[in-house]
């Protein structure tokens, strides 16, 4: 009967040992989790370290009938996730660049073919790299940019503050909305009517068999490998769970079956995978 009593008594023990073992993992990942979204909403440019070069970055691809995209590669703290610009073509036949990357000569003569750039969008305070460069490209284009990246990139004092009300420029042709509720930082979503499509930068991921192995490492230790979703990091940061809910729920009842996304795979004919991130 001691013996029955001592093995329960240690089993117990040990599983309580595994508890705390547990939590205290758990607190440490959160904790880990917390400085990073911090580091990746404010850290400065120099924190990210870009590959970039001609051979490497993609010609423009056709996504739908006005509607075009590219990508280059770029790392982020050393891991490889890619950005993608996306290209819509206004009711005018003007351009607007949306999340622009570097664009080199051929990129530029691809653009020119296909019209004027008239608007450059930054749709979130992370995606800002080449502004600089492309509105230096193109200055006659008129800079759009969200709350926030005036404070971080005091050399875009003259951008025009995106909010939910679309300019005269895209009505008709696109729609927006601001997801707020992040204490970090908030992102402009885009829905282009006509192709049904979602433009995003970083509210949606999508990172799977398809990426480099390294990233696919990264993406299954944040539960993000084959599930397009936001970023674990962000996601920490959503402490207005009202505002968020208000936002994913508009988004929601637009009505798209694809998705462009800034990082990862592009997602073609699914029904609201950004219900994933909410």
């Amino acid at each position: 009967m001691l013996e029955r009593f001592q093995l329960a008594n240690r089993a117990a023990s040990g599983t309580r040992l595994a508890h705390v073992l547990y939590k205290s993992l758990s607190c440490n990942f959160k904790r880990r989790l917390q400085c990073l979204a911090a580091q990746r909403t404010l850290a400065p440019q120099r924190q990210l370290s870009l590959n970039v070069g001609p051979s490497k970055m993609s010609a423009l691809q056709e996504w739908s009938d006005g509607i075009w995209s590219a990508e280059v590669p770029l790392r982020f703290f050393g891991i490889p996730f890619g950005t993608r610009k996306t290209v819509v073509r206004l009711a005018d036949q003007s351009l607007l660049l949306h999340s622009p990357i570097h664009i080199s000569s051929s990129l530029q003569a691809e653009l020119a073919r296909l019209g004027s750039v008239k608007h450059i969008v930054s749709p979130n305070k992370l995606h800002h790299l080449y502004l600089g460069a492309a509105i230096a490209m193109y200055p006659e284009a008129k800079l759009y940019v969200p709350l926030g990246l005036v404070e971080k990139c005091p050399e875009f004092p003259y951008g025009t503050l995106l909010t939910d009300a679309v300019p005269d420029s895209w009505a008709g042709v696109m729609q927006q909305l601001v997801v707020r509720g992040s204490s970090k930082m908030q992102e402009v979503v885009f829905f282009h009517q006509q192709s049904r499509s979602r433009i995003v930068a970083d509210l949606c991921e999508n990172f799977g068999h398809h990426s480099p192995l390294l990233t696919q490492l990264v993406a299954w230790l944040a539960r993000m490998h084959g599930r397009p979703r936001m970023p674990p990091d962000w996601q920490l940061t959503f402490r207005n769970h009202e505002a968020r809910r208000a936002s994913f729920a508009h988004l929601l009842k637009w009505d798209f079956d694809r998705v462009i996304l800034a990082h990862g795979a592009l997602l073609t004919a699914i029904v609201n995978p950004l219900a994933a991130g909410d």
